[in-house]
C-alpha cells in the first residue's frame, strides 16, 4: 500500500494521510472506550450476579432448613422467570448432594464440581464455558456452608451484546466522523498541493527543454520559497541554453571549418609543383563555397600572372591580371574593390579577394567570383582567410621542400665531386709514384753510375753532380707532391698516422714547433669520414702556414665512443672569421662542406692577434 502512495497525487497522498489518522484515532478511542465500558459492565455484572445468589441463598436457607423440597423448586422457576440473565440455580446440602436445580432431568456432568466455596461464609465466582457462551457460576453458602451450598449461573450473552451495540455505535460515529474530516483535508490538499501540481508541471516543462513557466510564487511560506528558487533556476537554465546553444553553434562553425581546412590540406599536400597546387587549391574552394568561378594571380616580384582559372577565359584571365584588384594585396578576405561592381567580371560584377600569405611572405590572391555581394558574410570572409593562410603555407612549404631538394641533390653532387677529386688524385698519385718516381730513381741511379765511371773527367763529373742533385731535389718534390695529392700513410695506416707525418712535414718545412696529441682507443674510420677529417686537417695546416705568422701548432685527435674529433689551434695573427665567412673564402667553405657531407660540425674561433682555433666533430 505504501508503495502504491508513494506513486500517487500529493493530493491523494495528504487526504488518504488525514483519513488514515483519523480512523486510526478512532479505533484507537473506540478500543480504548470498549475496554472500559467492558470493564465496568463485567464489574457491574460481577456484583448483579452475586447479589442474586444471596438473594436467593437468604430465600432458600428457610426452605432447606424445612426440607421444604416443593417450596425449594417454587423459588427456583420464580427466580428464573424474573431474571432473563438467569441460566440456572443448583442447591447442594453439606455434603454436596442434590437437592433441587433447573436443569430439567439430570445435573451436567461435572457441574458440580466445576465451583465450591474456598473460603467458608463467603462468595466464590467461576466462569464457565458453555455451549451457550461463558456463564458466570456463583456459589453462595447457605448459614456460611453448614447447610449447604446455592450455585446460580449467569449468562453473560446478554452483557457482551450490550457492549458490542456501544462498540459499533463508536464505529458508526467514528466512520461520520470522516466526512467532515475528508471535506477539510481536501480543501487543505488543494491549498497545499495546487502550487506544488503548478511547480511539478513547470519541473516537467523545464525537463522537456521549455523554461517559459513560471512557478508561483505568492505568499511568505516555504512554497513560496521553493518557487522562487525554481524560477531562478530557470532563469540559470535558460540563460545557459541560450549561452550552449551559441557556443554549440561556433562550434558546428568552427568543425565545418576545420573540415573544409582539413579536406583543402589533404587535397594540396600531394601536390608536386605549384602549378598542380593551385589547381587542387582552387578546385576545393570553389567545391566549399559551392561556386563556379574563380582563379588565382601569384606575384613574383612586380610581374603578376594568372596560373590557376575555372570558368575564365584565356582572355579574361588577361584582363583579370591587368586589373586594379590584381595588385591588391590585404591581410584578410574581402570583397574586391571595397565591395562595388568589378567591371571587368560582368555579369557576375562581384567577387572575393582571399590573399595567399605565410610567415615569409605574401604570393598572391585567390579570387572566387559571385553575381551577389551578401554572398560572402562575415563567416564565409574568415573561412577563406583561413583557408588563403593554408594554400600560402602549402605555395611556402612546397617551395622549402624544392629548395631542399636543390640542396640536396647539390650535396650529393659535391660528394660525387669530392670523391671524384680523391679518386682523380689517387690515381695521379699511383701514375707519379709507378711512373714519373721511379724513372726519376732509375735516372739517379744511372747518374751515380756515370759519376764512377767519369771520376777522372773533372768537367763532366761535376755536371753528373750538378745533374744528379738536380733529379733528388725533382725526386722529393715530386714525393712531397705524392703526398699532398693522396698519403698512402692514409690508407695503410690509418688517420693518426697520416695526420702525424703530414703535420710534422709541414711544420718542418715552415719552422713551427708542433704539439700533436692522440687521445682514445685508435681505431680504422670509413674511408670517406678519414679522407674528410684529413683534408679538413691539412687544409687548416696550411692556412696556418701560409696566413697566420705563428710559432706554435697544437693538433689534438680525440677517438670516442660515438665519434671522433679533431681540434687545430694556432698563435698566430688571426683573422675576422665573420668577415671571411660573407667574402665566401674558399677553403673555409671547403672544411665546412666537408664536415656537413660526413654528418660532422665545424666550429672556427678566431680574434685578431689571439690566435685561431679549428674544431670539427664527425659521427662514428
Amino acid at each position: 500500500m505504501m508503495r502504491w502512495l508513494r506513486f500517487s497525487s500529493l493530493s491523494f497522498q495528504l487526504v488518504s494521510a488525514m483519513l488514515l489518522l483519523t480512523l486510526g484515532l478512532g479505533l484507537i478511542r473506540t478500543y480504548l472506550n470498549r475496554a472500559e465500558v467492558e470493564s465496568f459492565a463485567r464489574e457491574q455484572f460481577d456484583q448483579r450476579s452475586v447479589a442474586t445468589a444471596s438473594a436467593f441463598a437468604a430465600y432458600a436457607t428457610d426452605v432447606v432448613l424445612t426440607d421444604d423440597l416443593f417450596r425449594l423448586n417454587e423459588l427456583i422457576s420464580d427466580a428464573l422467570l424474573n431474571n432473563p440473565d438467569l441460566r440456572y440455580i443448583l442447591v447442594l446440602d453439606a455434603n454436596d448432594r442434590v437437592l433441587a436445580h433447573s436443569f430439567g432431568r439430570s445435573v451436567p456432568k461435572g457441574i458440580v464440581a466445576a465451583n465450591r466455596v474456598a473460603v467458608a461464609g463467603k462468595n466464590h465466582l467461576q466462569r464457565i464455558s458453555t455451549e451457550e457462551g461463558f456463564v458466570l457460576d456463583v456459589a453462595a453458602p447457605l448459614l456460611e456452608g453448614k447447610i449447604g451450598v446455592v450455585r446460580v449461573g449467569m449468562s453473560e450473552r446478554a452483557m457482551n451484546a450490550d457492549i458490542d451495540r456501544h462498540t459499533w455505535n463508536l464505529m458508526l460515529v467514528t466512520l461520520l466522523s470522516l466526512l467532515p474530516v475528508f471535506i477539510t483535508a481536501y480543501l487543505l490538499a488543494r491549498v497545499l498541493a495546487r502550487p506544488l501540481e503548478k511547480l511539478v508541471a513547470a519541473t516537467g516543462a523545464v525537463a522537456r527543454g521549455d523554461f517559459t513557466p513560471v512557478a508561483p510564487i505568492a505568499g511568505q511560506e516555504e512554497i513560496a520559497q521553493l518557487g522562487n528558487s525554481f524560477n531562478a533556476m530557470t532563469h540559470a537554465l535558460a540563460r545557459s541554453q541560450g549561452e550552449l546553444q551559441t557556443s554549440n553553434a561556433q562550434l558546428r562553425e568552427r568543425n565545418e571549418e576545420l573540415a573544409a581546412l582539413n579536406t583543402l590540406a589533404t587535397a594540396i599536400s600531394h601536390s608536386a609543383d605549384v602549378d598542380a597546387l593551385l589547381t587542387s587549391a582552387l578546385d576545393e574552394t570553389l567545391r566549399v563555397t559551392n561556386l563556379t568561378m574563380g582563379w588565382i594571380v601569384l606575384r613574383d616580384g612586380e610581374n603578376l600572372s594568372v596560373l590557376a582559372t575555372r570558368q575564365v577565359s584565356p582572355e579574361l584571365a588577361a584582363q583579370l591580371a591587368s586589373c586594379d584588384c590584381a595588385c591588391d594585396m590585404r591581410s584578410a578576405a574581402c570583397v574586391a574593390h571595397d565591395g562595388q561592381i568589378c567591371a571587368t567580371l560582368a555579369p557576375r560584377a562581384y567577387h572575393a579577394l582571399v590573399p595567399l600569405v605565410s610567415r615569409a611572405r605574401g604570393w598572391g590572391a585567390l579570387h572566387l567570383a559571385c553575381a551577389d555581394a551578401d554572398y560572402f558574410g562575415a563567416d564565409l570572409l574568415r573561412l577563406l582567410t583561413a583557408m588563403g593562410q593554408q594554400i600560402g603555407l602549402a605555395i611556402e612549404n612546397l617551395e622549402l621542400a624544392q629548395a631542399q631538394r636543390r640542396e640536396q641533390f647539390h650535396r650529393q653532387l659535391l660528394d660525387h665531386v669530392i670523391q671524384a677529386q680523391e679518386e682523380e688524385r689517387k690515381r695521379i698519385a699511383r701514375e707519379l709514384h709507378d711512373e714519373f718516381a721511379q724513372s726519376l730513381t732509375a735516372l739517379i741511379v744511372g747518374l751515380q753510375t756515370h759519376e764512377q765511371t767519369l771520376a777522372n773527367d773533372a768537367p763532366t763529373h761535376a755536371r753528373l753532380t750538378e745533374t744528379r742533385i738536380l733529379a733528388s731535389q725533382i725526386l722529393d718534390q715530386t714525393r712531397q707532391l705524392m703526398f699532398d695529392l693522396r698519403p698512402s700513410v692514409l690508407d695503410d695506416a690509418g688517420l693518426a698516422p697520416a695526420l702525424r707525418s703530414f703535420a710534422e712535414r709541414a711544420c718542418a718545412t715552415a719552422k713551427l714547433a708542433l704539439d700533436f696529441q692522440v687521445h682514445g682507443a685508435r681505431r680504422r674510420l670509413a674511408s670517406q669520414s678519414e679522407t674528410a677529417l684529413f683534408r679538413i686537417v691539412q687544409e687548416a695546416v696550411n692556412n696556418i702556414v701560409q696566413h697566420a705568422h705563428a710559432n706554435h701548432v697544437t693538433i689534438v685527435l680525440r677517438f670516442e665512443t660515438c665519434r671522433i674529433a679533431a681540434l687545430v689551434e694556432d698563435d698566430g695573427i688571426g683573422f675576422d672569421t665573420i668577415s671571411a665567412s660573407r667574402a665566401g673564402t674558399m677553403g673555409l667553405l671547403g672544411m665546412r662542406e666537408r664536415a656537413e657531407l660526413v654528418g660532422g660540425r665545424l666550429e672556427i674561433d678566431s680574434r685578431a692577434a689571439s690566435g685561431t682555433r679549428v674544431q670539427v666533430e664527425i659521427p662514428t
